[in-house]
C-alpha cells in the first residue's frame, strides 16, 4: 500500500492551458503531459471527455521513463459556426510495470467564436462557464436554498449546480453549458493542391499529391480523372474516399508522360462526386519538356593510310523525345558529310565520315570524336562517339622505295630509287639514314621532287667514324610525312682518308669540288717542299748505318 502511494504521488497530469480561446473554423492544440518521478517506467494512455467539441490525441499511449515527462497534443475543432463554451474533461491512466494504475483527470475551458463567415449561428451558452469549487461555508443560508437542497450543519446550502447568493454579492455558474446539435445535410468537400505547373521531363514520373478536406456532412465521394489523362498515363491512387464531417483524406495522381509523346503543358482534373454530382474538382497542370538527345555509333579503331583519305560509316540515331535537325561536328582532320540531318524520335541516319590522311603523322594514334549538336538556339552537343585512327605508311610510296650501298674510297654510296606510282607528285621529299653510330655523318640532296608515277634515284653518302658494323635504315619523307623506308643490309666500315672527303664532293657541287680540290693541291705542295729539305740528311744516315753496323 506504501509503494502505491509513492507511485501515486510521484505522477501527474499536467497541461499548458487551462483556458482556451478559438474560432468555430479553427483548430488549436493543447498539450498534456505527465512527470513520472518514481524509480520505474509509467505507462500513460490519453482520453478525453469533449462534448460538443471534436478532438483526438496525437499521441494516446506515451511512455514517461524514470525521472522524465511524456505527453500529447490534443488537437481541438468545434462544429461550423458554433457559438459559446465547453467544458472538457482530460484523463490519463498511469500505470507501472505490475500493472497497478491511477487516473488523474484535468478540465479545460474552451470558448468559440463563431468564424466571421457565419451568418446563421449555432448557440451554446451566451457566457463562459467558471468552474465551480463547492463551498458551502460560503453559501446562502439554508432559508435561501432551494427545494431539494440539503442544510448543512454550518447553515450553508450543498446543491453545487445551482446559483446561489454569495456572500460577496456577486453570482457564479456552474460548469454546465447549453449547445444544439448541429449535424450539416450538404455535401462540401474541397481538394487543396499545387496552384501552379509542375515541370517533367518527356518519360520521367512524377506524383501530384492533392488532400480532400470534407467542410459539410460526412460520407463516401467517388473520385475520377478527365483530361489529358491518356497522354500523361495519369493514375489516380483512389476510386473513392469516405469522409467524417471535418475529415481530411490525402490522395495523389502518378504521371508518366510518354517519350513519343512530345513536350507541351496538359491538364488533368480530379473530380469529386456524390451519387453522380460533382461537389468538387482541382486541376492539376504539368508541363512536359522535350529531351534532345542522340546517339552516335561508329568503329572504336581505324586503320587509315597518311598519305590518302580514308572514310568510313557511323550512325546517328534520335534518341530524344521530338524531332530534331543535328548538326555533325568533328576533328579537324576529319569531315562528316552530311554535316546535319533531320530525324523523327527513334529514327536513324547513317553518314559518311572522312579522314584526310595527309594531315596525320604516319605510325601516328589519333583521337577522333563525332558529336550531334542542337542547331536551334544554344547549340550544345548532345550526343557523340570515339575512334581511335592509326595513320600507317603510304603503301603504294613504301613498295617503289629501293635502296642499295657500296663502299668507295671510306664511304658507302648509297642508291635510293624513290618511285611514285600515285596521281599527284611528292613534294618536298628528303631521305634520312637512321640507325647510324654517333658521329658518323650523312650527306644527302633534300626539297626535291617526284612527279607522278614516275621514279627518281638519289644518292647519300655516309661517312663512318669508327669501324663497326651497321643495317642503316633509309627513311624517305614528303612534306614531313614519312612515305616510305627500305632497311640496308650490314654495312662494315673502316677509317676513311682524305681520299673519300674528295670523292664525296665530286658527287655534289663543282664550286665545292674545285675549293677541295686547290686546297688538297695547296697541301701536296707545301708537303713536298718540306719533305725534299730534309730528305738528303735522312738518307746518308740511313747509308750510315747500313755501312757501319750497329755499334
Amino acid at each position: 500500500m506504501l509503494v502505491f502511494a509513492s507511485f501515486a504521488n510521484a505522477t501527474a497530469l499536467k497541461s499548458n492551458v487551462d483556458t482556451a480561446y478559438m474560432y468555430s473554423d479553427q483548430q488549436i492544440p493543447v498539450y498534456y503531459w505527465t512527470v513520472n518521478t518514481d524509480y520505474s517506467p509509467a505507462y500513460v494512455s490519453f482520453t478525453a471527455d469533449m462534448g460538443q467539441l471534436n478532438g483526438y490525441f496525437s499521441s494516446p499511449f506515451v511512455t514517461a521513463e524514470m525521472d522524465g515527462a511524456k505527453g500529447s497534443y490534443l488537437y481541438i475543432s468545434a462544429p461550423d459556426c458554433f457559438r459559446g463554451a465547453q467544458t472538457v474533461h482530460v484523463r490519463s491512466q498511469v500505470c507501472d510495470y505490475d500493472g497497478d494504475c491511477q487516473t488523474y483527470e484535468k478540465h479545460l475551458t474552451v470558448q468559440v467564436t463563431p468564424a466571421k463567415s457565419c451568418r446563421v449561428m449555432v448557440n451554446a451558452s451566451y457566457l463562459p462557464p467558471q468552474y465551480y469549487a463547492p463551498m458551502p461555508q460560503s453559501c446562502a443560508p439554508c432559508g435561501a436554498c432551494v427545494s431539494g437542497c440539503n442544510s448543512l450543519s454550518s447553515g450553508g446550502c450543498c446543491n453545487e449546480n445551482v446559483s446561489v447568493q454569495m456572500d460577496n454579492g456577486y453570482t457564479q455558474y456552474s460548469t454546465i453549458t447549453y449547445s444544439q446539435f448541429y449535424d450539416p445535410t450538404e455535401y462540401e468537400v474541397r481538394v487543396n493542391g499545387a496552384d501552379s505547373c509542375q515541370n517533367i521531363l518527356a518519360g520521367e514520373w512524377m506524383r501530384a499529391p492533392l488532400s480532400l478536406m470534407n467542410y459539410g456532412a460526412a460520407g463516401t465521394f467517388d473520385l475520377r480523372l478527365i483530361g489529358d489523362k491518356e497522354k500523361m498515363n495519369a493514375i489516380l491512387s483512389n476510386s473513392y474516399v469516405s469522409l467524417v464531417r471535418n475529415g481530411i483524406s490525402e490522395v495523389f495522381i502518378d504521371v508518366s508522360p510518354s517519350r513519343v509523346q512530345g513536350g507541351g503543358r496538359y491538364w488533368v482534373t480530379m473530380q469529386v462526386l456524390k451519387n453522380g454530382v460533382v461537389t468538387a474538382e482541382k486541376d492539376v497542370c504539368v508541363d512536359v519538356e522535350d529531351v534532345v538527345q542522340a546517339a552516335v555509333s561508329m568503329p572504336s579503331f581505324v586503320t587509315a593510310s597518311a598519305c590518302e583519305d580514308y572514310s568510313f560509316t557511323a550512325t546517328v540515331r534520335n534518341s530524344g523525345t521530338s524531332e530534331q535537325v543535328f548538326a555533325l561536328l568533328t576533328g579537324s582532320f576529319a569531315a562528316v558529310s552530311p554535316s546535319e540531318v533531320s530525324l523523327k524520335p527513334g529514327e536513324s541516319a547513317d553518314v559518311r565520315v572522312s579522314i584526310s590522311g595527309q594531315k596525320l603523322a604516319s605510325g601516328s594514334y589519333s583521337l577522333l570524336k563525332v558529336g550531334a549538336a542542337t542547331v536551334e538556339g544554344v547549340v550544345r552537343v548532345v550526343g557523340e562517339a570515339n575512334t581511335t585512327v592509326f595513320a600507317e605508311g603510304c603503301a603504294s610510296a613504301a613498295s617503289g622505295v629501293d635502296a642499295s650501298a657500296t663502299e668507295e674510297n671510306d664511304f658507302f654510296k648509297v642508291i635510293v630509287e624513290v618511285e611514285n606510282p600515285d596521281s599527284k607528285p611528292l613534294q618536298n621529299v628528303s631521305v634520312e639514314i637512321m640507325n647510324l653510330p654517333e658521329g658518323w655523318s650523312v650527306l644527302s640532296e633534300s626539297g626535291f621532287q617526284v612527279d607522278a608515277n614516275s621514279k627518281r634515284n638519289v644518292t647519300v653518302w655516309i661517312k663512318p667514324s669508327s669501324a663497326e658494323e651497321v643495317s642503316p635504315l633509309v627513311v624517305v619523307k614528303s612534306d614531313g610525312r614519312v612515305v616510305g623506308t627500305k632497311e640496308i643490309p650490314k654495312l662494315s666500315a673502316k677509317a676513311a682518308g682524305l681520299t673519300g672527303f674528295v670523292t664525296l664532293a665530286l658527287s655534289q657541287n663543282g664550286w665545292i669540288v674545285a675549293i677541295l680540290v686547290l686546297v688538297a693541291l695547296l697541301i701536296i705542295v707545301l708537303a713536298g717542299k718540306r719533305g725534299g729539305d730534309a730528305a738528303p740528311a735522312n738518307g746518308l744516315d740511313e747509308i750510315k748505318a747500313s755501312v757501319e753496323g750497329p755499334k
